[in-house]
């Protein structure tokens, strides 16, 4: 199985906001807090798609110039 890949979010001060709202949707903080990425992921999937192509076309132009 593959090592996960975990980030630290600082969430100071929503706390007490993603207790209510995970415990009123009936999820984890975790799985309510992945859910919202998920929505906003579909929200703007092709802004991040074209802005994540051109960083990575970018890197590949550095490359080949040094």
């Amino acid at each position: 199985m593959g090592k996960t890949d975990y980030m630290n979010i600082d969430v100071t001060g929503y706390k007490p906001y993603l207790q209510t709202m995970a415990r009123a949707s009936g999820k984890s903080i975790t799985k309510y807090i992945r859910d919202l990425i998920g929505a906003d992921y579909e929200a703007h999937r092709e802004e991040f798609r074209r802005i994540y192509l051109d960083e990575a076309l970018e890197a590949l132009e550095d490359a080949k110039n040094h």
